[in-house]
């Protein structure tokens, strides 16, 4: 009787820690219709500004959402990391196949892990660190999508002012196409003169159509990099006014100790030496104690039995190897991040430098060029209509415009390629864990 119970009050104790199934479809349906009203309620006057469209990507687009829900994974393994281990019931029946008074023998022990090694603050401190590498990973993802908002926002802007120039280009064409005709009944210009405005016209026009639909095309991709269903209305404020996080090039040097890629492989190399410390504390094994019951011929008995492992032969050997050239192995990209990030930090800083160069320039011949135009118009309400001349000056000016748009985008890139080394201001990392006693 004594023994029944025994195994009913732990057939109780165990069923008190289980848990239970609940099934959770995904309804695809619901998600859609969800995702196509991802929508601000209000939209600033002038437009949805850069600076708050970057915090929105942070929020919304699936590389930041997915990498938060695997620092919830991380978290829930931490929060579970170095719990005892279950005891272990074991039980024998026997029977005496003779005639005799007691033909059963019966004995039951219930095992216990006592970790005398140390070995799970080990595991929780381990668990700690693999957490901070998945929040991390998490913040430097969000960094980047919010950088690549950023360059989408910029194709976007100079798509949308290339739009612009092309169709005030085609409108000063289609004034000085009827100019050139005009001349043309007048008996002052030939047909094949007259016939070069129509075909510019003509070239320019079809090169609109072209712009409008890289407007719409880089639109939806700064819809993308919110992370917005391609159907949503709203404004955007044009914007190729993209600054470094540090303006002075001498910090900058220091500011990239603080870069999410470095911080990443510290934390990885944190986790690496976390791992390696628990392995070599596995070497010790544990002491597994079994106090028991047993009844044989009607006389009950107790009985304590122990196990330990003698780290004789292999002690742990394969696992603190490996643990060993993991943490030489993140060493490694620790170091390599560092000189990485100087290397490509030094090469942006010389592509901005000449982008913003070529963008001053560029701002210079447009005055010239328009000035050109201005000119052409003057001789003309003089009395001195020169088509061609004016025609020469007015590509000039539209080819001018375009560069300079150019050069704008590439000064913008730039400048976010040297943020995409260093960090936001205006987000923080997350702290590495303290690792104390859970």
């Amino acid at each position: 009787m004594y023994f029944r119970i025994s195994y009913l009050s732990l057939a109780i104790v165990s069923l008190v820690g289980c848990h239970s199934y609940t099934p959770m479809p995904v309804d695809l349906d619901e998600h859609l219709a969800a995702f196509q009203h991802r929508t601000p309620s209000t939209s600033p006057e002038g437009g949805l500004p850069r600076a708050d469209a970057r915090e929105m990507a942070k929020m919304f687009h699936p590389d930041a959402r997915l990498a938060r829900r695997r620092a919830g994974v991380a978290t829930a393994q931490r929060d579970h990391a170095g719990a005892w281990a279950d005891p272990q019931l074991q039980g024998n029946l026997q029977r005496i196949l003779e005639s005799v008074p007691y033909q059963w023998i019966t004995s039951a022990q219930l095992g216990f892990t006592l970790p005398i090694n140390g070995r799970l603050q080990k595991q929780r401190d381990l668990a700690d660190r693999r957490r901070d590498v998945a929040l991390v990973a998490a913040w430097a993802i969000e960094q980047r999508v919010a950088n690549d908002l950023d360059a989408a926002w910029a194709a976007w802007t100079a798509a949308s002012k290339r739009s612009v120039v092309f169709a005030a280009t085609c409108d000063s064409l289609e004034q000085l196409e009827l100019v050139a005709n005009a001349l043309v009944d007048a008996g002052s210009l030939s047909k094949p003169g007259a016939r070069v405005f129509t075909l510019e016209r003509s070239q320019k026009q079809a090169a609109q159509a072209m712009a409008l639909a890289t407007v719409q095309a880089t639109r939806l991709e700064v819809l993308r990099r919110i992370g917005l269903h391609p159907g949503a209305k709203l404004d955007l404020q044009a914007d190729l006014e993209v600054k470094p996080f540090v303006a002075e090039a001498s910090a900058r040097r220091t500011a990239i100790r603080n870069s999410p890629r470095l911080l990443l492989e510290q934390n990885e190399y944190a986790a690496a030496e976390a791992n390696l410390l628990l392995q070599v504390r596995k070497q010790w094994p544990d002491l597994q104690l079994a106090p028991g019951w047993q009844e044989e011929e009607g006389q009950p008995r107790a009985s304590l039995g122990f196990n330990l492992n003698l780290p004789i032969f292999t002690g742990n050997d394969p696992a603190i190897a490996k643990a060993n050239a993991d943490r030489e192995l993140a060493a490694a990209g620790l170091r390599v991040a560092l000189e990485q990030l100087t290397q490509e930090l030094a090469i942006a800083e010389v592509r901005r430098t000449a982008a913003n160069d070529q963008a001053d320039r560029f701002a210079e011949l447009l005055v010239i060029a328009k000035q050109q135009v201005e000119d052409g118009r003057q001789l003309a309400a003089a009395g001195q209509l020169d088509p061609m001349l004016i025609l020469d000056a007015l590509l000039r000016v539209h080819n001018v415009q375009i560069t300079a748009i150019g050069a704008d985008e590439a000064a913008a890139l730039a400048a976010i390629t040297i943020n995409t080394l260093l960090t936001d201001p205006q987000s923080q990392a997350p702290a590495m864990s303290a690792g104390e006693e859970r």
